[in-house]
């Protein structure tokens, strides 16, 4: 049982074609318009670089006996990839990959930009908090920024820093196909808040924007 629900989190990571990544593909000119006023991306200088997380496993490629190890030990996983435009007209696109371990402890990565102000916004890193209720379509999430690859001066520093945290909510599709996935815009806080957050506590469906009708969220089980 375990090793048939191990490769079903494969195969769904597979078919989300990345998910994982951290270098996700820029949005397609025709699904975000609004981007075409905006400068043009310059890539982030090496120096400011921060070492890419370790210990989620890289189920794109050849797995190490860590990522196998991790792998059989998940009980519930959830996946994502997609875009959604907020109440201020700012359009945001995401990748996300969050697991619980036996122990209820989490890992994953995440990556979340948008273009807005001068340039663009644009971080990523390693979840540590997971919590996925699948029955009620309900997902919380929370993670340490590791990389931070903003052009826009205010987004680079503060709350945005690596070695700070986000947190956001999520709703997967549901299986008839019927109610598509939302998901939060990601709220900066501290260590101890985002720890705090993956408690199947607090929950609004009024903080959740709905994503595009070919973008996706699930969780298993």
């Amino acid at each position: 049982m375990r090793h048939s629900f191990s490769a079903l989190i494969l195969s769904m990571c597979i078919a989300l074609a990345g998910c994982t990544k951290e270098d996700a593909s820029e949005p397609a000119a025709d699904s975000m318009a609004k981007e075409s006023s905006q400068p043009t991306v310059q890539e982030t200088d090496p120096t400011e670089a921060v070492a890419q997380p370790t210990n989620a496993p890289k189920v794109m490629g050849v797995l190490s006996e860590q990522d196998k190890q991790r792998l059989e030990n998940t009980v519930a996983s959830s996946f994502g990839k997609g875009s959604f435009e907020d109440k201020n007209g700012v359009t945001y696109r995401f990748t996300m990959e969050g697991s619980v371990l036996s122990d209820e402890s989490g890992y994953g990565r995440f990556r979340i930009y948008s273009f807005q102000g001068d340039g663009k916004m644009d971080v990523s890193g390693e979840m540590t908090c997971v919590s996925i209720d699948s029955a009620e379509r309900r997902i919380w999430l929370s993670g340490m920024i590791t990389q931070n690859s903003s052009t826009d001066d205010k987004f680079r520093s503060g709350q945005y820093a690596a070695g700070n945290y986000l947190q956001f909510r999520a709703r997967p599709n549901s299986m008839d196909g019927q109610n598509p996935a939302a998901i939060e815009v990601p709220n900066f806080v501290d260590k101890t808040t985002a720890e705090a957050f993956c408690n199947k506590g607090d929950w609004s469906d009024d903080v959740l924007y709905e994503l595009g009708e070919n973008d996706l969220i699930a969780a298993i089980p």
